[in-house]
């Protein structure tokens, strides 16, 4: 329970309040979530000890202003989306002049794009289908992965919202057997896993009470889906609003419940690469806050696959949007500040799988084999446990 004397409780809770507003309507009150996340970043404790001009004080601050500029980007994408009786040729136009963005923001308002231009086919249309499975030649091949998780925003928050809160056992089947079939209607093969995984997302934003019944119907249903679930429940905790803070602070509490809220190994591994696919993609235009995050947290971080995974599947998603942008060759020219063993240890491991030589022959084989899907889960191994 927060306390009532605390600075920045009023700024939390109307951060709050926006998102879960903005979410269930069809406009996203952008004046209302900076003003808030600002307030209560300049409020914290946490945060004013990083007034100090130091190299990690540095990083958290441009950390935060990464947050706020994708969130920017993505809530007044609405913007650009002017013509409702021409929906499919209009996003293709819109969709090529967004892409004309400098890349960064580009990314985040071309989701922004599919999330407003599927919000506004669902309004008052429960059996829409085919929104980017029956496109119009001419969308941008870049532009496919932000459009599909941005539709699968929009499609998660619209069935979670409709779904009553005591809806459990057969009711809570239905739900996933109808959500599963409402993202393979609408999304091109090979996408489905990046509309799907949205789920994990909006449900650990708006429902958390139900990510234990949703992963158990979905390992019943189709047990492949849920990995993408909690790999989207990972993501979402990095836009938690009690996540405003950076990821630099000692207090983060993201990872703790990544680490603790799925239920079993599988669940795991996934929430810990999408919460580090989501730190990586934010922040990919400096290196330094991924540095930070690793060096901080590389003491509650497990030894396995996860968390390299999240940052090169983030970095293979970026490559995708902007292949010929310089981001990734600064990450992988990066150099830790710190030299000592584990620093430079936990670099290597964690953040230089996207520098090998096959990453980016693996990437292209990932778009021409039509199975982008893959970056949005972890492989199950045999010893993972469901």
């Amino acid at each position: 329970m927060l306390d009532e004397r605390k600075p920045g409780r009023t700024a939390t809770l109307n951060y709050f309040d926006w998102f879960l507003t903005g979410l269930r309507t069809d406009t996203l009150p952008l004046w209302k979530s900076v003003g808030a996340m600002v307030d209560f970043a300049r409020n914290s404790p946490d945060v004013a000890a990083l007034v100090w001009p130091n190299r990690s004080s540095w990083a958290a601050w441009r950390e935060l202003r990464n947050k706020l500029e994708a969130f920017r980007a993505f809530a007044t994408a609405d913007r650009w989306m002017n013509d409702p009786t021409d929906a499919g040729g209009e996003l293709v136009v819109r969709t090529k002049a967004v892409a004309a963005q400098s890349d960064f923001l580009g990314l985040w308002t071309t989701e922004g794009l599919g999330y407003y231009f599927a919000a506004r086919a669902l309004k008052g249309n429960e059996s829409v289908g085919g929104l980017l499975s029956c496109q119009p030649h001419g969308l941008p091949e870049r532009s496919m992965i932000p459009l599909h998780t941005g539709m699968g925003l929009a499609l998660a928050s619209d069935a979670l919202r409709c779904l009553p809160r005591s809806t459990g056992g057969s009711g809570a089947r239905g739900f996933v057997v109808q959500y599963l079939q409402r993202c393979r209607e609408n999304s091109l093969d090979g996408y489905v896993g990046a509309t799907l995984e949205a789920l994990g997302l909006i449900a650990r934003l708006l429902r958390p009470t139900m990510l234990t019944e949703l992963d158990r119907q979905l390992r019943e249903i189709n047990a492949a889906w849920v990995a993408t679930f909690w790999h989207g429940v990972g993501r979402g905790l990095y836009f938690t609003p009690v996540n405003v803070l950076p990821c630099t602070s000692a207090a983060w509490p993201s990872l703790k419940k990544a680490l603790s809220e799925p239920p079993h190994d599988v669940g795991r591994e996934n929430a810990l690469a999408g919460l580090s696919w989501a730190v990586a993609l934010v922040n990919v235009r400096h290196p330094e806050v991924l540095e930070l995050f690793l060096n901080r947290h590389r003491r509650s971080l497990p030894v396995s696959v996860s968390v390299a995974n999240g940052i090169a599947s983030a970095a293979a998603v970026w490559h995708a949007w902007a292949p010929h942008s310089n981001y990734l060759r600064q990450l992988c020219s990066h150099q830790p500040r710190g030299r000592d063993d584990a620093t430079m240890t936990s670099w290597e491991r964690n953040a230089r799988t996207q520098c090998r030589p096959e990453f980016f022959t693996t990437v292209n084989q990932l778009w021409q084999q039509q199975r982008m899907d893959e970056l949005f889960r972890v492989p199950v191994s045999a010893n993972d446990k469901v």
